[in-house]
């Protein structure tokens, strides 16, 4: 997650996007999902300033029932499961949307793992 975090940083230094941007908001999240064990043994992604886990380190991504956060204009931020219907919560930090995405792992989450290479190409 730390290359993230430095991917992220540089482009707000190259843009200029400052407090209170998706940008920032996205960096804030990354610290403290990078300080979250829980977290930390996901494979994390990022689109559209959202943040994306992975139970696969390769694409296609194995996201399914595992929840993500999005940064919204303010410094708050949208807690949920996109490819799913149900609630999406907001959090006022970063921390708490962390504690929320947390909260959201499914109880049975398997081991993280590499896709073989597709070997019919």
């Amino acid at each position: 997650m730390g290359k993230l975090v430095l991917n992220w940083e540089g482009l707000a230094r190259e843009h200029e996007h400052g407090p209170g941007s998706h940008n920032d908001g996205l960096v804030r999240l990354l610290r403290a999902a990078r300080a979250e064990p829980r977290l930390r043994r996901l494979f994390p992604w990022t689109s559209h300033y959202n943040l994306h886990f992975s139970l696969s380190t390769t694409q296609p991504w194995a996201d399914q029932g595992l929840p993500n956060a999005h940064p919204q204009e303010g410094g708050s931020y949208l807690v949920g499961r996109w490819h799913e219907s149900g609630e999406r919560v907001t959090a006022a930090t970063p921390e708490e949307a962390v504690a929320l995405l947390v909260e959201r792992l499914p109880a049975d989450l398997g081991p993280v793992f590499n896709r073989p290479e597709d070997e019919t190409s």
